[in-house]
């Protein structure tokens, strides 16, 4: 097998490089941007175009959350030539494996691809899969609805981000089968924002037939915003940038650099209102998304879909263990039962535990394992499969305070122990069994459409979850069973 592999993709050939055990190619344009517009096509190429190294990233605020965690180098990021794929497969032959295709997380604001903890050589050497990395436009280049402020060729502005991603499926359709991959075997799989992004594709008609089952790991809050919710964030954008609705098209040609320094403003001052949510994220457009995805899973639109969907436990915990400031953590989450009709301190008291923080557990059910929850309610009962999980593992308190927190799993999902940043963030012994366990439940439901048969069993009444940890087990309810009322009434009443 040679060190440099060829492959002829729809648009022209790349050369790929050998990455242990499996070939890697990198850096694929699979659609053009366009500012606030649908991706458009790329131009073919004759001469082979080198795939060796990851592409830019999407125009974005210096340093992603996940590189400051793993202590990563900032990467470039180029708003021409920014949405790439990279490909992770055994060989480029006529295998015609299962493929896995990967939505980064960053809360709509940042991320990539090519982050160092979504390698996928080990994934794909194992299990003999394909692996599909790729980017996306954020922040206010995908997310910003400037329907109506706009001429009619930027009607899909506030989608551009999940048109995106779209491309990138339809690029997975037409050419994985020239890295040994089945089109007809995809799964789709994504973190935070990438699991939101993954629930909102599965609520889009556009979307079908792209994938065949979805793994939604820690989405947050999995609805898309309302048309007036995203017309109202990008009235109150367009304020504190200076403009108003006549001067919107001035963000045509702003430069880069100045938007993005305009989206930061406006999130350093709005952000705390929105703890638990995102100011930009997918829209229902009644176009692209016609409807939220609760309302596509209870009619059934998605049954055919098996999902993976769950959490971590301790989700509301920022990846760096500081969580959101003390006073706004309490002020959200006061208005939050307040909000429901239920006493603050009472409510608090029941969630009190040795070593738990109540503030940090309503927060984490609320955003995190109340919509997982909910989805998994809906899908069962529409009749779809559906297997839930919690992810529970953390490092010793001493060495590392983190708890179960925010994007913990990831090097576990990918098998990426080894990878940068991971000792300094999971101590001097993290358990490697566990990476293997977590990382062959999602290649096997890739393959077979069951995470892990005979010991994971399918969500139902019960709500039976896998809760991994150094010893993993299935438990019936988790949550609810630790919560009492509040959980019960915040996922649609008792059973």
């Amino acid at each position: 097998m040679t060190d440099r592999p060829t492959v002829h993709t729809a648009r022209g050939p790349v050369v790929g490089r050998r990455a242990g055990d499996v070939l890697r190619f990198a850096g694929i344009p699979f659609a053009r941007p366009r500012r606030f517009r649908p991706p458009e096509d790329v131009r073919p190429w004759r001469e082979p175009r080198d795939a060796g190294g990851f592409g830019p990233d999407a125009p974005q605020p210096a340093g992603s959350s996940l590189d400051g965690l793993v202590g990563a180098p900032t990467r470039p990021w180029d708003e021409d030539d920014c949405l790439t794929v990279n490909v992770w497969t055994p060989a480029a032959d006529a295998g015609r494996r299962p493929v896995l295709v990967w939505l980064h997380g960053g809360g709509f604001l940042s991320g990539s691809g090519s982050e160092p903890w979504y390698d996928g050589t080990r994934t794909a050497a194992a299990h003999d899969v394909v692996l599909v990395t790729l980017n996306y436009r954020l922040g206010v280049f995908g997310f910003l609805r400037l329907a109506g402020l706009l001429d009619g060729d930027h009607a899909a502005s506030g989608n551009t981000g999940l048109l995106d991603q779209l491309a990138g499926l339809r690029w997975v359709r037409d050419n994985v089968e020239a890295f040994g991959g089945d089109p007809g075997n995809v799964t789709l799989f994504g973190q935070s924002a990438g699991a939101s992004s993954a629930a909102a594709l599965l609520a889009a008609p556009d979307a079908r037939g792209l994938f065949a089952k979805v793994v939604i790991q820690s989405g947050g809050v999995l609805e898309p915003n309302g048309a007036e919710e995203a017309e109202s964030v990008a009235d109150r954008f367009l304020r504190s940038a200076g403009l108003d609705r006549s001067t919107a098209a001035e963000l045509l040609t702003a430069p880069a650099e100045q938007v993005l320094r305009r989206q930061a403003a406006f999130c350093a001052t709005t952000m705390p209102d929105k703890l638990g949510g995102q100011l930009f994220k997918p829209v229902v457009d009644g176009d692209l998304l016609p409807t939220g995805l609760l309302d596509a899973v209870r009619a059934g639109r998605t049954a055919a879909v098996p999902l993976v969907v769950g959490a971590n436990r301790d989700d509301a915990r920022t990846a760096t263990g500081v969580g959101p400031p003390r006073p706004v953590l309490e002020h959200v989450v006061g208005a939050l039962l307040t909000g429901l009709g239920h006493p603050v301190r009472e409510t608090l008291a029941d969630y009190a535990a040795p070593g738990r923080d109540p503030l940090v557990d309503v927060m984490t059910d609320w955003v995190f394992h109340r919509p997982a929850t909910e989805l998994a309610d809906a899908h069962a009962r529409a009749g779809g499969a559906v297997w839930a999980y919690r992810f529970d593992w953390c490092p010793d308190p001493a060495e590392r305070p983190l708890g179960a927190c925010h994007s913990m799993e990831l090097p576990f999902v990918f098998d990426a122990l080894d990878h940068l940043g991971a000792t300094d963030l999971y101590g001097s012994a993290p358990p490697r069994h566990l990476a293997r366990r977590v990382n062959g439940a999602w290649a096997r439901f890739a393959r077979t459409g069951d995470p892990d048969p005979g010991a994971w069993p399918r969500y139902g009444e019960d709500r039976v979850t896998m809760v991994f940890d150094d010893e993993s087990r299935a438990v019936a309810d988790p949550n609810g069973a630790a919560h009492g009322r509040l959980w019960r009434v915040a996922v649609g009443g008792d059973r």
